[in-house]
């Protein structure tokens, strides 16, 4: 199996548990519970599903997820009010969002056809006319670069040898469509990883945007 393969499949394992975290998470909506931290948790789900989906251009998942996501940052930001026509329109696009998953996984466009009657209610949430498509840099024309060990001296995990990265993502990687768990668990491909985050400019919780 090729690493490009492992992040791709890592990639839909990765996102049927946010699947599960949105479901869960807009269950506790319906049945109540509109606290932040259920609402940011339901966003994230969904904005992390989209970041994944950039990756591999994925470009239908990414546009629905975009579209989803963009609702549900109305409704954290306390400018879109939660009632049963939204709700029953939040869960029916989790649904949505799960069938396009999983045609990305089997690579099959099945859920295509319905994307737009789905993007329409979507859009009606939020009184507007159908949102323009994403922009050229919003596209996430990212591809994974395979790095040859070979460059370093030889086989790391063989030989013994060690490296040090240092990797200080910029505020907007997030929301760019990236994910640096991927990276990093890529890199234990050849060998073991140890990870030691810098905290040091972590915000105050109070002050954390889930975005960034």
């Amino acid at each position: 199996m090729s690493p490009q393969t492992s992040i791709r499949d890592m990639f839909f394992e990765e996102s049927e548990e946010l699947l599960e975290a949105l479901a869960e998470g807009l269950a506790r909506m319906h049945a109540g519970d509109h606290g932040d931290d259920t609402v940011n948790a339901v966003f994230r789900a969904v904005h992390s599903i989209k970041g994944g989906a950039g990756t591999f251009k994925l470009t239908a998942l990414v546009a629905f997820a975009h579209r989803f996501e963009t609702v549900l940052d109305e409704v954290r930001s306390h400018r879109l009010a939660i009632d049963p026509e939204l709700m029953h329109t939040l869960q029916r696009s989790s649904d949505h969002l799960a069938n396009l998953v999983e045609d990305a996984r089997t690579e099959n466009d099945a859920g295509n056809a319905q994307t737009p009657d789905f993007q329409a209610a979507l859009d009606a949430c939020l009184g507007t006319t159908p949102m323009p498509a994403l922009a050229e840099d919003e596209t996430f024309g990212f591809a994974a670069k395979m790095i040859d060990l070979s460059d370093f001296g030889g086989d790391a995990a063989a030989s013994g040898h060690q490296f040090t990265s240092l990797f200080r993502p910029h505020a907007a990687l997030s929301s760019t469509g990236h994910d640096p768990a991927l990276l990093i668990a890529t890199l234990a491909d050849p060998g073991e990883v140890e990870a030691i985050p810098d905290l040091s400019r972590l915000p105050a919780l109070a002050d954390f945007d889930p975005a960034e």
